[in-house]
């Protein structure tokens, strides 16, 4: 690939497009979507999933129930999915990240809990706010105090066991690419830093440790 080329390349997939410039793109696709079929929403491609297995296993009998390969919902998560995979391999991001046993622990507790909350509220953050505020729907503001409450608990939580218990979440993160395959020791809140070692990584030859934080207590990598 030559100079020029290697240029809008970096460009369009090794940085960052402008927060503005995605939300323009995000929400002119809905707005063809308020047009043609219905507004966005994820909960309902995921609830088209789950009533497909289960009346796959005998346990749900729906005879109005369409296939996913031919639902709206359904054909629009596979298309952010491998939208997102094919952005993530274009731009050499894509790898197997194992966060540390606690961090799976509230992972899997708080997708338990937002696919219940979003079953009880018949939407996501994406159907119950993003496209009930862009239709000025007061659903839309109840979502937003429940959204915004979730989130002061959840951050408060978060400061609380770093601060109590901060062996919870501690302990080493796997990193598996397709160039590299490294153990990681958990993100803390100091300014990024290169781990040493790894000259397979695509990034200038060395792996790097997110900035965000797990816990304060981090043990030595092992590339």
């Amino acid at each position: 690939m030559g100079p020029a080329l290697s240029a809008q390349y970096a460009a369009v997939f090794g940085r960052p497009w402008p927060v503005w410039g995605a939300a323009i793109l995000v929400a002119t696709v809905n707005v063809f979507l308020f047009a043609f079929d219905r507004p966005w929403t994820a909960s309902d491609g995921l609830r088209n999933w789950g009533d497909w297995v289960l009346r796959g296993v005998g346990l749900v009998h729906r005879a109005d129930l369409i296939a996913p390969w031919l639902y709206s919902g359904s054909l629009l998560n596979l298309g952010v999915l491998f939208g997102g995979l094919t952005a993530a391999l274009l731009a050499r991001e894509f790898a197997i990240r194992v966060p540390p046993r606690g961090e799976l622990v509230k992972g899997a507790g708080g997708g338990l809990m937002m696919g219940v909350g979003a079953m009880l509220a018949f939407g996501c953050n994406i159907g119950g706010f993003f496209s009930a505020m862009s239709a000025l729907s007061l659903s839309g503001f109840g979502m937003m105090l429940g959204l915004g409450l979730g989130a002061f608990l959840g951050l408060r939580y978060l400061v609380w066991e770093l601060d109590r218990h901060p062996a919870w979440s501690s302990g080493a993160a796997r990193v598996a690419t397709s160039r590299c395959s490294t153990t990681r020791p958990a993100p803390t809140s100091k300014p990024r830093t290169r781990s040493p070692g790894c000259s397979n990584c695509p990034r200038s030859g060395s792996a790097w440790m997110p900035a965000t934080s797990w816990s304060a207590a981090a043990t030595p990598s092992n590339t």
